[in-house]
């Protein structure tokens, strides 16, 4: 009892871990307000993220995450789940970009990341 209670025995440690989310985030050089710059920083972990998916053998998604950090390093998050599971980068690049203008106001952005989830 004495060593159970410490975590020593001889029982092999038997590890279950399932990928839940893909993503990637990205900081600026330099904080910004251009929505252009910010939107294809945010296609392009998309495009990555969904590289990712497909390599590691999901073929779909459900849920779409983003990820601001503002130039005050106040940090939001926003996600969308789809209706059904989605199999293309595009449809991610338009949940992002709605829930992206979201968070357009007058401060600068200094960090985005895109996450997709609920993977299959």
């Amino acid at each position: 009892m004495y060593n159970s209670s410490r975590g020593i025995d001889e029982v092999p440690v038997i590890e279950e871990w399932t990928q839940k989310s893909i993503g990637r985030q990205y900081t600026f050089e330099k904080d910004t307000t251009d929505k252009n710059l910010i939107l294809k920083s945010m296609n392009e972990m998309i495009d990555e993220s969904f590289e990712q998916l497909k390599e590691q053998g999901f073929k779909t998604y459900r849920t779409v995450t983003i990820k601001v950090r503002y130039e005050d390093f106040s940090t939001f998050t926003k996600a969308h789940t789809l209706i059904a599971n989605a199999d293309s980068a595009e449809q991610a690049k338009n949940v992002s970009k709605d829930l992206l203008h979201k968070f357009f106001n007058k401060k600068k952005i200094r960090l985005v990341g895109i996450s997709l989830g609920k993977l299959k």
